[in-house]
């Protein structure tokens, strides 16, 4: 590896670990990232299949989750009228107010980060992580 890979690589753990200290990469994952899910479907519901394949994790993995979430009041599971061995999963108030102050903290370090690296080179970072995200995406699914 060259020495700038090295530096980009370097560069780019930082900022996940810094992404991790302020709790951003919770929406990235696990619970915190179902929850925003939910957050962000507004009222449609959603069944677990929908949830697994918007997610990117195993029917598994939502199962965990919900169980989870549903021992923790977070979420609910309604059955469906079509047919009783399907559900929707819902958000519940609880749900809500924990992503709800989960994004109040991120938008408290955004408004610093902002106001520290100025507007126009946060909006020019995000152009090119865009980009980045773009090209390397592309390349992935070939």
């Amino acid at each position: 590896m060259d020495k700038f890979s090295e530096k980009l690589c370097l560069a780019l753990k930082n900022v996940h670990a810094l992404a991790a200290e302020v709790g951003m990469t919770t929406f990235l994952e696990g619970e915190t990232a179902f929850l925003l899910t939910l957050k962000q479907r507004g009222a449609a519901p959603a069944t677990p299949s929908e949830l697994s394949a918007e997610l990117g994790v195993t029917k598994g993995r939502i199962t965990a989750i919900v169980n989870a979430l549903t021992r923790k009041g977070m979420v609910r599971l309604e059955k469906m009228d079509c047919d009783g061995r399907k559900v929707n999963v819902r958000i519940t108030d609880a749900g809500m107010a924990y992503v709800d102050g989960k994004l109040e903290k991120i938008d408290e370090f955004m408004e610093i980060f902002i106001a520290e690296v100025g507007r126009e080179k946060a909006e020019e970072l995000t152009d090119i992580i865009e980009s980045v995200t773009g090209i390397m995406l592309e390349k992935a699914k070939k």
